[in-house]
């Protein structure tokens, strides 16, 4: 996501606290990274990121759903 803001790019990323936009933002100075608060796990989070994105932009040229998974 950074990579890609430094180019020009504008990307929204979803993250799930909001240290991680902090930290985001930090290491990132463009404003071409827009860093949304959701959490996957649940419905109603996943609509509001939707709705912040929708109302910033018309269309979504590319879409890169990157998940992780904790095994203990």
């Amino acid at each position: 996501a950074i990579q890609l803001a430094l180019k020009g790019y504008r990307v929204f990323c979803g993250v799930r606290k909001q240290s991680d936009v902090e930290s985001l933002k930090k290491d990132c100075p463009s404003d071409m990274l827009n860093p949304v608060l959701m959490d996957v796990t649940k419905q109603e989070s996943v609509d509001a990121a939707f709705d912040t994105i929708a109302a910033q932009v018309s269309q979504i040229h590319c879409l890169i759903n990157n998940a992780g998974v904790i095994y203990t």
